[in-house]
């Protein structure tokens, strides 16, 4: 096996940080830092959370991004829509429920838009009339 030279190979040493942690984690803009993760199709999170928001809003929806998920609202109580990489599935990005709750693959957008616009439409839709609220 040949030897790597100094600059072919990148050693992470721990280190201590300002409050005393060990981290194993290299700074960033070093040489072995961690690129964003890509899917398959090389969107990123925000990517894909860049153009959810923008196929709801063509819709009329208000949409805040939020970090890394989306606030959507028609007017009443919002829902959230994140990005995750699903493990079970090659780590594709999906987008999620608020909690992880599996919605479509980010290559299918449509598929989140039809079920945020039933998410929409299912809560907002339900008022706390005295039958339906407990003392």
């Amino acid at each position: 096996m040949p030897e790597q030279t100094s600059a072919e190979r990148v050693v992470h040493e721990p280190s201590r940080t300002a409050d005393g942690v060990r981290s194993t984690t290299p700074p960033t803009g070093s040489a072995g830092a961690r690129a964003p993760r890509v899917d398959a199709d090389h969107r990123t999170r925000g990517e894909a959370l860049q153009e959810l928001g923008e196929l709801l809003r063509s819709q009329q929806y208000a949409v805040r991004r939020e970090g890394l998920h989306l606030s959507v609202r028609d007017g009443g109580r919002p829902v959230e829509v994140w990005v995750w990489h699903r493990p079970d599935d090659q780590n594709r990005l999906w987008f999620t429920w608020a909690g992880g709750i599996p919605i479509g693959e980010v290559s299918n957008p449509v598929d989140t838009v039809v079920a945020v616009k039933t998410a929409l439409r299912q809560i907002n839709s339900w008022s706390p009339t005295p039958d339906r609220v407990r003392a």
